[in-house]
């Protein structure tokens, strides 16, 4: 894995709580694609 600066790393930890939060509420799976993209697009941003 990447590491990150830190500034970077909130942003991305922040994100995926959330994120995650609204994976639980989503029982159809859409959003387990947006945390993928989410992750990806900070990563290797």
């Amino acid at each position: 894995m990447i590491i990150a600066n830190l500034e970077v790393s909130q942003s991305i930890g922040k994100q995926i709580s959330e994120t995650i939060q609204y994976r639980i509420l989503d029982r159809e799976g859409r959003l387990e694609q947006i945390v993928g993209d989410v992750i990806d697009t900070n990563l290797f941003w």
